[in-house]
């Protein structure tokens, strides 16, 4: 066993300083029931060991985890350490002192205290939870303070059965649309509207603030305390604004102290920025309107970002739509009421003394957001401040109900493919098993890749758009952004590559299982080939996980052409049938159409004809190549839906216009 830095007695004769307000002054000691590092301006301020109910073990655990801070301070070039990451260490610190029964963590050195340990909290956690405590023993071993280090499969052995880590839910296409369309339709209404919304509820606190004074003069503070008392000042204001809602010409609005309306579209703006971003909760609150920036003529989103980082908010940039700037500007905006009072009430309590510095400024900062709480119950007297101003009501979790009508079988169907680990939790005329901020992040990444606006390189440098047509934003790949620097994270990017993964398995499942016939040279060989197989009487079906073991393998692999079709070979550079003309003489050897490919060709077909004969009507001889280009992709097409039964008109049209 190698030499262990820490001591076998703890010393606690001294009590060190773990942080400081920005002035320099001692803000917590080590063994301080609370440690406040909010003027380091991190996401996390506070770590609490209140929950530790044994002083000795508080004690122990104050020890480990302030040598954790330092050790990681002096292993960081910049100094710095992530206050979120000292906080999961003590989660852990708390599991094992609740079932070890022991907080002197220099014993699980020992072979038969790691084992008494282990049996103490086995099947009694998440897979993620007991991953945290394994990240935890190790970070003991990497600073030497304990002579043991622990797998990732010793770890997850420990974990409660059939406790594996649902994945994010991706949204079934057309319910995804069906979100798009009512958020953008909230924001497209109510952004005239936003300065007069926040207004009136302006005027209300007024009422609601006067109504208090006067309760207060007349039956002093025992009225806060008594239900009749207030229940008589709330109706009154609730009449006054009825009386007022009769003249207030907004679609829609009604008041409630709760700020239920207000509400609802601050969270329709969190969602089409997300959903237009992909970025996390915690960039997404510190965004506000001055976030929105044009370069050149691409539209950007400009937030903070701590992920990576030591817990240091760094500014990042998005590429986005223009559509977020008015939903940045709306939910500032109609928010403005709600934040011009908590500014006030933090002012009297910064006045007061009752906050330092410190926490004030990062109060008046988070108050910058364009997303901050709306609702004021509970401040008509002053009294309370909130914990957080950062955060808007329901952006933790949304009400499916809200946005998406109840599913039908296609959906159900299209869930289940897209979310494996939550089969059967969605149910036909249900609605979601749960629907949060992360879930609008993987919804982006897979409704990114599932309508081919890029491929892995488009995604990394995201897109941008230049209208709101929602038909011309799944179809235009010609409006992708390719900015350099402008690269996702590795969460979203490993979101992209599963989705990329679950339409390659789509695809083939289509091709090898799906469809009843199959056209293009590679189409044809498939086609024999399972016909001959079928002779031999072999299985022909190849079941999605086989498939995907196919596609991990590298023995499989599949390109998904903007045309419908698909392509066999990886590093092909041919942009298959995706102009007028026919790209090249010979077909491609490694085209397969499916029957679900061939109806996209079929309305492919009836739109060149249309463009034919619109640019017919001109008989202009400048047109008549472009003409023949295209007579000649129609007639190609047609062959194809020859193949695949289905109906067409034939083309039989003539160029009208020729040289002269």
């Amino acid at each position: 066993m190698r030499n262990v830095l820490i001591n076998s007695q703890l010393d606690y004769t001294d009590n060190p300083v773990i942080s400081f307000t920005s002035s320099g002054k001692i803000k917590s000691r080590m063994l301080d029931e609370e440690w406040d590092f909010t003027a380091l301006g991190q996401k996390k301020r506070k770590i609490s060991f209140t929950s530790i109910n044994d002083p000795l073990h508080r004690r122990d655990a104050q020890h480990y985890l302030s040598t954790i801070l330092e050790n990681t301070k002096m292993n960081s070039s910049s100094g710095h350490f992530s206050v979120g990451s000292l906080a999961t260490h003590l989660v852990s610190m708390g599991v094992l002192i609740k079932h070890w029964g022991n907080a002197d963590f220099k014993k699980l050195s020992n072979d038969r205290e790691w084992r008494d340990a282990k049996i103490s909290f086995k099947g009694k956690y998440s897979r993620s939870t007991v991953r945290q405590i394994g990240c935890f023993i190790n970070k003991l071993h990497a600073f030497g303070l304990i002579d043991r280090w622990v797998s990732g499969d010793e770890m997850l052995s420990l974990a409660k059965p059939d406790s594996d880590t649902k994945q994010h839910i991706a949204l079934p296409q057309a319910m995804h649309i069906q979100l798009l369309e009512g958020v953008v339709e909230t924001i497209e209404t109510y952004h005239p509207h936003r300065h007069k919304i926040s207004e009136f509820m302006s005027n209300m606190v007024t009422t609601q603030e006067d109504k208090f004074n006067l309760a207060y003069k007349k039956y002093g503070s025992a009225c806060f305390s008594d239900r009749d008392c207030l229940r008589n000042i709330n109706a009154q204001i609730r009449r006054i604004a009825k009386t007022r809602e009769k003249t207030f010409n907004v679609p829609k609005f009604k008041y409630s102290n709760e700020a239920h309306f207000v509400s609802g579209i601050v969270e329709s703006c969190f969602i089409i920025i997300a959903l237009f971003s992909g970025c996390r909760l915690n960039e997404l609150l510190s965004m506000t309107p001055d976030s929105y920036q044009l370069i050149g003529t691409i539209p950007t989103l400009y937030a903070l970002t701590s992920k990576g980082n030591e817990g240091q908010p760094i500014e990042d940039i998005w590429t986005t739509h223009p559509i977020t700037l008015k939903a940045l500007e709306l939910a500032y905006d109609v928010s403005q009421y709600a934040r011009d009072v908590h500014i006030k009430n933090l002012k009297k309590h910064y006045s007061c003394n009752k906050i330092d510095k410190d926490l004030y400024e990062r109060n008046i900062n988070e108050l910058g957001s364009a997303f901050i709480p709306v609702s004021l119950q509970g401040t008509e007297l002053g009294r309370e401040l909130k914990a957080d101003y950062s955060t808007p009501s329901g952006s933790l979790k949304f009400d499916p109900k809200k946005y998406f009508n109840p599913a039908n079988a296609e959906d159900v169907l299209e869930f289940d493919l897209l979310n494996p680990s939550r089969k059967n939790t969605f149910e036909v005329k249900g609605f979601l098993p749960k629907f949060s901020p992360h879930d609008l992040r993987r919804s982006f990444a897979v409704f990114m890749v599932r309508n081919k606006l890029g491929n892995l390189l488009t995604i990394k440098h995201q897109f941008k758009h230049k209208n709101l047509n929602m038909a011309g934003w799944y179809a235009n790949n010609a409006e992708l952004a390719r900015m350099e620097g402008l690269m996702l994270d590795s969460e979203l990017m490993d979101m992209c590559d599963q989705a990329m993964e679950d339409a390659a398995v789509d695809a083939l499942d289509d091709i090898y299982n799906g469809s009843g016939y199959l056209s293009g040279i590679e189409g044809k060989r498939i086609s024999k080939a399972k016909k001959e197989a079928l002779r031999r009487g072999e299985k022909i079906y190849l079941s999605r996980d086989e498939l995907r073991s196919l596609i991990k393998n590298g023995d499989k692999s599949i390109v998904l052409l903007p045309t419908g079709a698909y392509c066999t070979n990886s590093s092909c550079e041919r942009l298959c049938s995706i102009s007028y003309f026919n790209p090249e003489d010979k077909p491609c050897d490694h085209e397969i159409i499916t029957d679900k490919g061939a109806k996209v060709k079929a309305k492919e077909h009836s739109y060149l004809i249309k463009a034919f004969r619109g640019m017919n009507e001109f008989n202009d001889y400048a047109m008549a190549s472009i003409l023949a280009g295209m007579k000649q992709k129609i007639i190609y097409l047609e062959k194809t839906l020859i193949a695949h039964n289905i109906e067409f008109e034939p083309f039989t049209d003539k160029i009208t216009a020729v040289a002269p």
